[in-house]
């Protein structure tokens, strides 16, 4: 820092300043904007974007999907475990009518929404019908910001037959929406660039038979993934391996499973365990193990090397398998969806945590309105745009 000797003026160097904004919230950074171009084109550089997405001080709360009642009305909140403080956000406008509502994937900030309209069964062309009513659409939503924006039709029509997935490319800095049929063999697998604003088919090597793919996904470090089984006759599927897509390299892989018992005594959970691929099952007989898929396995292919990093039992939580219905790893800890409470005015909720470090069992309650969490999902506060928006669609 130093003084200029005519004006008495202040200066501060230019990666002091950078340091401090990049600890403020995304809220300031937006208002910050105004000083200055110089400050309007740091922070909306990627680099800048990148480091405040990464430093250490920037908050990480649970996103949580909850249904009011029975009713088809929806709402976002932001659950901190330690604080045990829930925040509610705003919703997206273009939800407030919607008959179902699915969080395809939560990334860097951005969260990527499926949204369905009553007497709707297809994703069809983003425009109203004779009705005035709107078909269903995929929307791409920044809660920190309130930036929201619809993502236009794909190439073929697209129905509950499909499998969608939701990933960043650090290669391209870039985020892309993936659309694969669930009985998948030779289709075509369509993406979506936030970059380009459109969508491309892009053909993949055949995979050895059809497989079925199921709607459990999780992706990183520019890879999406999917459970997946060997197609039989019958509607009955063995989830027996992972499809990965590699939005880089555009090369779609079938990675075996490691050994996790019968189908039939199991349950399974795709997640992200140290920005590493993981696979959570349950079974039974109260184990909880967790398999870790190494960063360098993806390096040749057909060799993937499955760690086990954990295991327990559930019988000193109290809790039986059908009660742990885990959803995602927060801060190493195995969070499961919310066990409801009768008798309380408010409907309270029991969290639940499994320490994977400690194997300490903790539980938690909260006081919420009535409502009926679907879903929970990392999520961190970040000012990445959806790009291209409308001004109207802007809100702060």
């Amino acid at each position: 820092m130093k003084i200029s000797e005519d004006r008495n003026i202040t200066f501060i160097p230019y990666d002091i300043i950078a340091n401090i904004l990049r600890r403020l919230p995304v809220k300031s950074l937006i208002q910050f904007q105004c000083v200055s171009k110089d400050w309007e084109n740091l922070i909306k550089s990627p680099s800048f974007i990148r480091d405040c997405l990464y430093h250490t001080g920037r908050p990480t709360p649970l996103l949580l999907l909850s249904q009011l009642g029975l009713t088809p009305r929806y709402c976002f909140q932001l659950l901190d475990p330690q604080s045990k403080q829930v925040l509610e956000i705003q919703n997206p406008p273009l939800i407030d009518s919607c008959s179902d509502l699915k969080i395809v994937g939560s990334c860097n900030g951005l969260v990527c929404l499926q949204v369905f309209h009553e007497d709707y069964g297809l994703y069809l062309p983003c425009s109203s019908n004779d009705s005035g009513t709107s078909p269903p659409y995929l929307l791409l939503w920044n809660p920190a910001t309130r930036q929201f924006r619809k993502v236009p039709r794909t190439i073929e029509d697209f129905n509950v037959r499909h499998r969608l997935g939701f990933g960043f490319n650090p290669i391209d800095n870039d985020y892309k929406i993936v659309k694969l049929s669930s009985q998948f063999a030779v289709n075509p697998v369509e993406v979506y660039s936030l970059n380009s604003g459109s969508w491309e088919e892009v053909e993949f090597e055949n995979l050895e038979g059809t497989i079925r793919i199921s709607s459990w996904t999780n992706a990183v470090n520019g890879v999406v993934y999917w459970l997946g089984g060997k197609q039989r006759r019958s509607d009955d599927c063995d989830y027996s391996l992972v499809v990965s897509i590699d939005l880089t390299n555009q090369v779609c892989t079938s990675i075996p499973l490691p050994d996790l018992g019968s189908k039939k005594s199991r349950r399974l959970k795709l997640i992200l365990y140290e920005n590493k691929l993981a696979v959570l099952a349950i079974t039974k007989s109260s184990l909880i193990h967790l398999w870790v898929m190494e960063e360098d396995t993806c390096a040749s292919r057909g060799r993937w090397i499955w760690t086990k990093r954990y295991t327990c039992s559930l019988w000193s939580t109290r809790l039986s398998p059908f009660e742990l219905n885990a959803a995602t790893i927060w801060k190493s800890k195995i969070v499961s969806r919310p066990i409801r409470i009768f008798g309380d005015a408010d409907e309270t909720k029991r969290f639940c945590l499994i320490d994977l470090t400690t194997n300490e069992f903790k539980e938690f309650v909260i006081k919420c309105r009535r409502c009926n969490v679907l879903d929970i999902n990392n999520y961190v506060e970040s000012h990445v745009s959806v790009a291209n928006i409308n001004h109207k669609e802007l809100q702060i």
